[in-house]
């Protein structure tokens, strides 16, 4: 539930250029006041953003600080708080809810976000200091030498997070970012800030648009992004891409220096559906699913490899079936959902064809397996829903008929889901 946040009130004392918080009718028992560290910060963006956590109340408190108002003098109540400087909050690149920060828009920004937080112990006389430092980190694109008939350019990063807690700590839900280049004097540029996320390697493209042709090329940067760091990305067609760290100030840093040789792929003009018309979601994973294993809580029926060891399209079988009349299937597998996968459906006529074939009169082996690993086996006996339940398939027998009114079929639901490497 969004909770509607209180107010600090301010009077600024003019003798020591301190913030003050108002009493607002609640006795305070003493004055907190907060310095910006002395050690050496990123530029910071002014106003800043105050967050006051009371750990008995569990409520946050916000107001927006002006750079003559620091330090800031605040009357608190004795117990323990939480506070939290922020800079980039102001304007429209950045949201605050429910005690996290996101982003507007493409989970990217074009300036920096950065925060400091510290816990106190409110006592009279108390004098702390905060330290903002980068809670995203930066990417600069510069692209040379491309098509002179490009109408525009996109570069695209995953994973990032979409969020980040008011301690600075990523969400971690590995989501893609994306920013339009300029083009100045034949050379495209795009600067964009973005949340990092837990990855064992990070995937960067360049989507090219002439005319109504879409050419992408893209590489493999085998690190995770991190906070703080600042990655210089160009390139050119003819020699491939570069991806350069370069140390700024303090706060600012990069660990490592890669060259990557730029890829050329296809474009997805598929609008995210397999041939089939099927949605495909994409999952991000530290390891990429095999055949017949089961992963999570789903059977991976088959993963066929879209690029060796770092991304596969798996077919999921649902761990649990159904034992019902055929009019009844569609709205069952509607409500279902697995893991926070939804969008389940039936075999079609190939897969039914293809994974009867695989387990003709030996389905017992698999379900063996299936069942030691928690999810439900085949029946053997029994007929199988297909084809939107229009008809069914047997392990048994190699006839596909048209399914009944009255009789009861098993059903498992079926999904296509691509996986990629985190």
């Amino acid at each position: 539930m969004k909770q509607t946040l209180i107010l600090f009130l301010l009077a600024t004392a003019a003798s020591c250029g301190s913030y003050q918080i108002e009493d607002e009718g609640e006795d305070k028992d003493c004055t907190v006041t907060l310095h910006l560290s002395d050690e050496e910060t990123p530029a910071l963006a002014y106003p800043l953003s105050l967050f006051v956590r009371d750990h008995q109340t569990q409520q946050t408190e916000r107001k927006e600080i002006s750079e003559d108002e620091m330090p800031a003098a605040l009357p608190l109540a004795s117990g323990d708080y939480t506070l939290t400087i922020c800079s980039g909050l102001s304007g429209d690149a950045y949201s605050y809810t429910n005690d996290s920060l996101s982003f507007c828009q493409n989970n990217c920004a074009p300036w920096p976000l950065l925060l400091g937080t510290t816990d106190i112990r409110a006592e009279e006389g108390l004098e702390t200091a905060v330290r903002p430092m980068p809670a995203v980190c930066e990417l600069q694109f510069t692209l040379h030498s491309m098509p002179e008939n490009a109408r525009s350019i996109t570069v695209c990063v995953s994973p990032v997070s979409s969020s980040v807690s008011l301690d600075g700590s990523p969400r971690n839900d590995n989501r893609m970012c994306s920013a339009e280049c300029r083009l100045k004097d034949g050379v495209w540029t795009a600067t964009l800030y973005a949340f990092p996320s837990e990855s064992t390697r990070t995937r960067m493209s360049v989507e090219i648009q002439t005319g109504g042709k879409t050419q992408v090329y893209s590489y493999i940067y085998r690190q995770a992004l991190q906070q703080g760091g600042v990655y210089h990305i160009s390139g050119n067609l003819n020699d491939g891409m570069t991806l350069e760290g370069k140390f700024q100030i303090d706060g600012w840093q990069t660990e490592a220096e890669i060259e990557m040789e730029l890829e050329e792929t296809e474009p997805d003009n598929s609008g995210g559906e397999d041939e089939g018309g099927e949605d495909m979601e994409t999952i991000y994973a530290l390891q990429l699913p095999g055949d017949e294993c089961v992963w999570g809580n789903v059977y991976v029926w088959k993963a066929d490899t879209v690029k060796a060891e770092e991304e596969v399209i798996a077919t999921l079988i649902s761990p649990v079936q159904w034992f019902l009349h055929a009019d009844e299937a569609q709205a069952v597998l509607s409500d279902y959902q697995e893991d926070e996968l939804g969008n389940w459906r039936m075999f079609t006529i190939e897969e039914a064809k293809e994974i009867r074939d695989q387990y003709y009169k030996n389905v017992e082996d698999i379900s063996s397996f299936l069942e030691n690993n928690g999810v439900a086996g085949f029946e053997s006996n029994g007929r199988y829903l297909c084809c939107d339940a229009d008809s069914t398939f047997s392990f048994v027998n190699k006839r596909i008929i048209q399914a009944g009114k009255t009789v009861k079929y098993y059903l498992r639901g079926v999904k296509k889901v691509k996986v990629i490497q985190k």
